[in-house]
């Protein structure tokens, strides 16, 4: 597959992060620049971005997570579009990914981008949802308690049942924003919670039941340290009825 004129592709660096972040915020996702460098750490020989005179104008990342890699955070400028840029962009990503002895991979992919991924052979599976609405969020705060080690095991285990695969990196550095609830001293739910510029996001979040889901988002939301109304964006699974229930309601 040929490269469009004028556009170069190259591997993605950290001085890269605030181009990508400008890119994720242009078309309304939560990352925030923090989050760009973070994902570096997953991503380190595995994220590439194209740049049209000087300019970061798509990128697209597989972040290695347990041995597997995931093809995450494709974006492409909307005024480059339809030029065949994110087919190219994400096949550059997965030939060099296989170059790395990576057999199997998974994805994330919004609506915009499905036809990229069939054509490129990747099969659909869970999916996600991403919610947002305003809340006015309760003035008693709650805290987050320290993870132990067994209860990091098992929430791995749980979010790899709702979200098909094995994330314990990324929740382990996760772990001092994420709220844990328990049956009979076992994990039977958790939700992560990250503050950021004009609201909040929330997600991973899985439990057992929809009780135990709805109490979790309430000491999330009562954990913020003020009562202003704040923006909520939230990632579900197909597989979490009982929290899209709560986040629809």
């Amino acid at each position: 597959m040929n490269i469009p004129t004028d556009y170069q592709i190259r591997a993605m660096n950290e001085a890269d992060c605030e181009s990508t972040f400008k890119l994720s915020k242009m078309i309304g996702w939560g990352m925030t620049f923090v989050d760009w460098k973070q994902s570096l750490v997953y991503a380190k020989h595995t994220a590439f971005v194209a740049v049209h005179f000087g300019s970061v104008v798509a990128v697209a990342q597989g972040l290695v997570f347990e041995g597997k890699v995931r093809v995450a955070n494709v974006i492409v400028h909307p005024h480059h579009r339809r030029k065949g840029l994110g087919t190219l962009l994400v096949s550059h990503l997965v030939d060099h990914i296989k170059s790395l002895g990576h057999q199997h991979l998974e994805l994330s992919a919004s609506t915009l981008g499905l036809a990229i991924y069939k054509k490129l052979g990747f099969i659909r599976g869970h999916e996600l949802m991403t919610w947002e609405k305003t809340l006015v969020l309760p003035q008693e705060q709650a805290k987050i308690k320290r993870l132990s080690k067994k209860s990091l095991e098992e929430i791995v285990k749980l979010d790899a049942q709702a979200f098909g695969h094995k994330r314990g990196s990324l929740l382990e550095s996760l772990a001092d924003k994420t709220f844990v609830d328990k049956t009979d001293g076992k994990v039977s739910g958790y939700l992560t919670l990250i503050p950021e510029e004009g609201g909040i996001r929330i997600g991973p979040w899985a439990h057992k039941n929809k009780e135990g889901a709805k109490k979790l988002f309430d000491e999330a939301l009562s954990s913020i340290e003020n009562s202003k109304f704040q923006n909520v964006i939230v990632t579900t699974n197909g597989n979490n009825p009982y929290v899209n229930d709560i986040v629809a309601g």
